[in-house]
Protein backbone atom coordinates (compact mmCIF):
# COMPACT_ATOMS: atom_id res chain seq x y z
CA UNK A 1 0.00 0.00 0.00
CA UNK A 2 1.69 3.41 -1.24
CA UNK A 3 -0.10 5.02 1.63
CA UNK A 4 2.01 3.17 4.20
CA UNK A 5 5.73 3.15 2.91
CA UNK A 6 5.94 6.07 -0.21
CA UNK A 7 3.93 8.57 1.54
CA UNK A 8 5.77 8.18 4.60
CA UNK A 9 9.24 8.27 3.47
CA UNK A 10 8.30 11.17 0.67
CA UNK A 11 7.27 13.47 3.60
CA UNK A 12 10.39 12.54 5.57
CA UNK A 13 12.83 13.67 2.71
CA UNK A 14 10.94 16.32 2.12
CA UNK A 15 11.49 17.45 5.41
CA UNK A 16 15.50 16.34 6.02
CA UNK A 17 15.81 18.37 2.84
CA UNK A 18 14.11 21.23 3.85
CA UNK A 19 16.49 21.08 7.47
CA UNK A 20 19.43 21.39 4.98
CA UNK A 21 18.66 24.25 3.76
CA UNK A 22 20.82 25.46 0.81
CA UNK A 23 23.13 22.66 1.38
CA UNK A 24 20.38 20.52 -0.03
CA UNK A 25 20.41 19.74 -3.63
CA UNK A 26 16.38 20.36 -3.77
CA UNK A 27 17.07 23.56 -2.05
CA UNK A 28 15.57 25.38 -4.84
CA UNK A 29 12.28 23.01 -5.09
CA UNK A 30 11.99 23.53 -0.90
CA UNK A 31 12.00 27.12 -1.64
CA UNK A 32 9.10 26.48 -3.80
CA UNK A 33 7.17 24.17 -1.75
CA UNK A 34 7.23 26.80 1.35
CA UNK A 35 5.33 29.08 -0.54
CA UNK A 36 2.49 26.81 -1.67
CA UNK A 37 -0.14 27.29 -0.12
CA UNK A 38 -2.04 24.26 1.92
CA UNK A 39 -5.15 25.02 2.58
CA UNK A 40 -6.81 21.69 2.81
CA UNK A 41 -9.46 20.72 5.04
CA UNK A 42 -7.49 17.82 7.03
CA UNK A 43 -5.13 20.70 8.15
CA UNK A 44 -7.84 22.45 9.93
CA UNK A 45 -8.98 22.45 12.94
CA UNK A 46 -11.89 21.21 14.55
CA UNK A 47 -13.32 24.77 15.53
CA UNK A 48 -12.75 25.87 11.45
CA UNK A 49 -14.27 22.31 10.35
CA UNK A 50 -17.42 23.14 12.53
CA UNK A 51 -17.41 26.42 11.38
CA UNK A 52 -16.90 25.68 7.37
CA UNK A 53 -19.57 22.62 7.38
CA UNK A 54 -21.56 24.90 5.45
CA UNK A 55 -19.24 25.52 2.89
CA UNK A 56 -17.57 21.93 2.51
CA UNK A 57 -20.07 20.00 3.42
CA UNK A 58 -20.63 17.10 5.91
CA UNK A 59 -19.01 14.69 3.75
CA UNK A 60 -15.73 16.52 3.30
CA UNK A 61 -15.59 17.32 7.08
CA UNK A 62 -16.13 13.46 7.46
CA UNK A 63 -13.34 13.00 4.89
CA UNK A 64 -10.93 15.82 6.82
CA UNK A 65 -11.34 13.83 9.75
CA UNK A 66 -10.34 10.56 8.83
CA UNK A 67 -7.47 11.68 7.70
CA UNK A 68 -6.50 13.74 10.23
CA UNK A 69 -6.64 10.48 12.49
CA UNK A 70 -5.04 8.42 9.43
CA UNK A 71 -2.15 11.29 9.71
CA UNK A 72 -1.89 11.19 13.08
CA UNK A 73 -1.35 7.62 13.11
CA UNK A 74 1.26 7.70 10.79
CA UNK A 75 3.27 10.37 12.51
CA UNK A 76 3.19 8.24 15.89
CA UNK A 77 4.05 5.43 13.96
CA UNK A 78 6.84 6.60 11.69
CA UNK A 79 8.50 9.46 13.70
CA UNK A 80 7.82 6.98 16.97
CA UNK A 81 10.18 4.60 14.56
CA UNK A 82 12.77 6.83 13.86
CA UNK A 83 13.27 8.53 17.23
CA UNK A 84 13.83 5.40 18.57
CA UNK A 85 15.75 3.55 16.23
CA UNK A 86 17.47 6.72 15.10
CA UNK A 87 18.00 9.38 17.90
CA UNK A 88 20.89 11.05 16.78
CA UNK A 89 18.86 12.16 13.49
CA UNK A 90 15.15 12.44 14.30
CA UNK A 91 15.07 13.15 18.32
CA UNK A 92 13.95 16.87 18.57
CA UNK A 93 17.62 18.62 19.78
CA UNK A 94 17.90 18.93 23.28
CA UNK A 95 14.35 17.67 23.89
CA UNK A 96 12.88 20.80 22.50
CA UNK A 97 9.47 20.38 20.58
CA UNK A 98 9.90 24.37 19.44
CA UNK A 99 11.73 24.39 16.03
CA UNK A 100 11.93 20.99 15.45
CA UNK A 101 12.28 19.73 11.65
CA UNK A 102 10.13 16.60 12.21
CA UNK A 103 7.30 18.42 14.39
CA UNK A 104 3.90 17.02 13.45
CA UNK A 105 3.11 20.42 12.06
CA UNK A 106 5.96 19.84 9.90
CA UNK A 107 5.65 16.33 9.32
CA UNK A 108 1.75 17.70 7.95
CA UNK A 109 2.88 20.44 5.83
CA UNK A 110 5.06 18.48 3.68
CA UNK A 111 2.54 15.34 3.50
CA UNK A 112 -0.08 17.80 2.28
CA UNK A 113 2.70 18.85 -0.66
CA UNK A 114 3.81 15.04 -1.20
CA UNK A 115 -0.11 14.17 -1.65
CA UNK A 116 -1.41 16.72 -3.79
Amino acid sequence: DTLEYEVPLLVIAVLYHRSLGMESPLSNYIDVLLGTPTDFPFLWSNQELRDNTDKIGEGVKKLAKGIQKDLRDMYDRIMGKLVTEHSDLFSPPNGELEGWMYSYQNFQWAFALVIS
